[in-house]
């Protein structure tokens, strides 16, 4: 029996939403898509500002997308959700889960009573203690869960489910050709960068820096006295090195902002292989991929300091879209989260 789940991703500045078709068996399939931009004040990097504000725009937004189910699943808020790395005795996941509040606590900036945390294994090793399992422990700061789930309800809508935005992103781009040995998937959005790092699809590793796109056009208009607008389409506009004077000092503004994001890129996959001595000189390939990718230069100036294969990847994996229904690769980019969101519900 097939089942509807809709994917909401609140960007920077943009709700982007996808609705996709389950069906045992098959590969999900995307059958509606829908974006609408955020009013000034109202998110801020994630974080909800006007709760009553936000519900109405999820009603007005779902009014208009026509979109044929109410059960949503959205995305924690990147500043608001941790991950780290933890390897701990071999146990239930029941037992693991249990014991995650007193493991994690004084390791994250906010104490652990206040989080809800949860567990993802990715490797089953051994040490001197005997078997031990390592993955990844999410944590996502209750207050802010606990109001994204208020304004789906009170938006007349059924939450199924808050996830990980790096686990979306997973879902939606790795796939068995692109990911074969140990990859790094470095997505740009407007306002933060996710990297994921997987081997063989299964994510080991994931930071989260704060920065993207929006940096760009906030240097382009404290540099070149640009408005916002105009920082947006010079920053689209210019793909490669250009002559004209004008176009050369924008071009320079963008390649030094970019120097903090390819210094982040570098060091996440230095201290991953610094703590990864198994996996240390098999990270073969970084994908580039996000809203942001597409930034003049970003790819060559990325590969020239990491010293590893860049590739610009803007498609998708594991999805088909419905007959009739047409998405081009940029735009595809800019709704992978919400994609990958809901092709992480199996209930």
């Amino acid at each position: 029996m097939a089942k509807r789940i809709v994917g909401i991703n609140i960007g920077f500045s943009t709700v982007r939403a996808a609705q996709i078709r389950l069906v045992s068996g098959h590969h999900p399939v995307v059958e509606k898509v829908y974006e609408t931009p955020i009013p000034k004040g109202m998110v801020e990097f994630g974080d909800i500002k006007d709760k009553s504000g936000f519900t109405e725009l999820l009603k007005r937004f779902w009014s208009e997308a026509k979109f044929d189910t109410k059960r949503v699943v959205m995305a924690a808020g990147s500043l608001h959700v941790f991950a780290r790395e933890l390897t701990v005795p071999k146990m239930s996941m029941l037992r693991i889960r249990e014991s995650l509040p007193f493991l994690m606590q004084g390791v994250l900036p906010v104490p652990a009573e206040d989080l809800y945390i949860d567990f993802y294994p990715s490797q089953e090793l051994a040490d001197e203690t005997g078997p031990t399992v390592r993955g990844l422990a999410v944590a996502a700061e209750k207050s802010h869960v606990d109001t994204l789930v208020e304004c789906i309800t009170a938006a007349k809508l059924r939450s199924v489910g808050v996830d990980f935005i790096p686990f979306a992103l997973t879902r939606a781009r790795f796939n068995t050709e692109n990911s074969i040995g140990t990859v790094v998937l470095v997505d740009v959005g407007a306002g933060a960068t996710n990297i994921i790092i997987a081997s063989d699809i299964v994510p080991l590793f994931v930071r989260i820096i704060t920065s993207g796109g929006q940096d760009i056009d906030r240097a382009l208009c404290l540099e070149l006295n640009l408005t916002a607008e105009q920082a947006a389409e010079t920053k689209l506009r210019i793909t490669s090195e250009p002559t004209d004077p004008t176009d050369k000092a924008a071009w320079d503004v963008i390649q030094k902002a970019m120097q903090d994001f390819v210094s982040g890129v570098k060091n996440t996959i230095d201290y991953f292989e610094q703590a990864h001595p198994e996996t240390a000189g098999k990270v073969t390939q970084v994908l580039l991929t996000g809203g942001g990718s597409r930034l003049a230069g970003i790819g060559p100036a990325l590969e020239k300091v990491v010293r590893i294969p860049v590739k610009l990847d803007g498609g998708l994996t594991g999805v088909d879209l419905i007959s009739g229904l047409e998405i081009p690769e940029e735009k595809m980019s800019q709704l992978a989260i919400a994609i990958g969101l809901a092709m992480g519900v199996t209930e």
